[in-house]
């Protein structure tokens, strides 16, 4: 697998009051790619279940739009994390 850096606008949003879920949306154009048919997203981080060693797959929704839900405990809420999207090719 070949994996290369990506930079690209992250949102994140809560949601409700008690939160356990973090809704991550990723906007890029899927034509960017070298290979779109072969390529896709992944996410890696230091918190929240993620690691720097193996990505998780962000779900392509279509429209240049890419989602993935994250699970946390109230231990996790208001602490910082750092996290990257990376394009690897299959």
């Amino acid at each position: 697998m070949h994996a290369a850096l990506l930079l690209l606008l992250v949102a994140a949003t809560l949601h409700g009051v008690a939160c356990t879920t973090l809704e991550l949306h990723v906007k890029y154009p899927k034509q960017n790619f070298l290979r779109p048919d072969k390529a896709d997203l992944y996410l890696r981080g230091d918190a929240l279940g993620l690691n720097w060693d193996r990505g998780i797959f962000i779900p392509f929704l279509g429209n240049d739009e890419w989602q993935v839900n994250l699970t946390y405990s109230s231990a996790s809420a208001n602490k910082r994390f750092e996290f990257k999207v990376g394009i690897e090719t299959r």
